[in-house]
């Protein structure tokens, strides 16, 4: 988990610094699209490097919104 611990720890800053720390769901839309702006300028790259981007990505939603998610599910 070293590499993967450290790309993750970078994107989650840069995304928090982005669009700030609260738990908002319409926030995970705004995670969906950078990742899926980044996954289009990495298109070119090898797809090693945007599977990574995809599993921080997750990885990310998973951490920072998954209780916020079953909360609104179980409703």
């Amino acid at each position: 988990t070293g590499i993967l611990g450290l790309v993750y720890g970078v994107f989650k800053k840069k995304v928090e610094d982005f669009i700030g720390s609260g738990e908002d769901v319409a926030n995970i839309a705004l995670v969906t699209s950078i990742t899926k702006g980044v996954a289009s300028g990495l298109d070119q790259s090898s797809s090693g490097v945007a599977g990574l981007l995809a599993t921080v990505s997750t990885t990310f939603v998973k951490e920072k919104y998954g209780s916020l998610l079953q909360t609104k599910e179980s409703l």
